[in-house]
């Protein structure tokens, strides 16, 4: 969530994440945090989900890391 990545894309990530899990019907434990730079601004907007991070997040990788992440853990 630094002013970079956020600037960069996380704004529409965040929402992406929160419409995903709604549609998707996770109701489990979800933590959003955010952290200050990392000196990645060159390679964002970051993403880090379950302690897996993740480079250049457009919509449609965001849409696959969910897929790969989220849902293989509710199966």
């Amino acid at each position: 969530m630094g002013s970079s990545c956020y600037a960069r894309g996380n704004r529409d990530n965040v929402s992406l994440i929160r419409e995903y899990l709604e549609a998707n019907n996770i109701n489990g434990s979800v933590e959003f945090s955010g952290s200050l730079c990392e000196n990645n601004c060159s390679r964002g907007p970051v993403v880090t989900i379950n302690g897996k991070t993740f480079f250049d997040v457009d919509r449609p990788l965001l849409l696959q890391i969910l897929d790969s992440e989220v849902m293989n853990e509710q199966s």
